[in-house]
């Protein structure tokens, strides 16, 4: 499928594959059709290999309040009255990669958070 694409600034994206790919095009106003949802929004047109489409942090934002079922790959959410449910495929989750990987993918002109999550626990009050 062929989309239009529009110049716009340059960017960098780390793939799941902790692949680092540059680009300055941009698909606008894409519309995908889903049986409870219709999207429109505008995506980055990267070679996905066993993807069609990742919906970023925008839109993710822009659906408010949300349940994610990680063990279980599900979103759920509400748009107007109709709850939405999207599933993910379990066949296309990815490695986990370190830090150290992903700083050696860091290119000068990348911007971003490079978090070192070390240990995690639980307090009384949570339990």
């Amino acid at each position: 499928m062929q989309i239009a694409t529009t110049e716009t600034t340059q960017y960098g994206v780390i793939m799941g594959s902790g692949k680092a790919v540059q680009g300055k095009r941009m698909c606008t106003r894409v519309v995908i059709g889903l049986p409870e949802l219709t999207v429109v929004e505008d995506f980055l047109p990267l070679e996905l290999e066993n993807l069609d489409m990742v919906l970023g942090m925008q839109w993710l934002q822009k659906q408010g309040s949300m349940t994610v079922d990680w063990r279980n790959l599900a979103m759920t959410f509400a748009v107007g009255d109709v709850k939405v449910v999207l599933k993910g495929d379990p066949s296309l989750t990815r490695m986990e990669i370190s830090l150290k990987m992903l700083m050696k993918q860091w290119q000068p002109n990348d911007r971003g958070y490079l978090v070192d999550f070390r240990s995690m626990g639980i307090s009384k009050a949570d339990r």
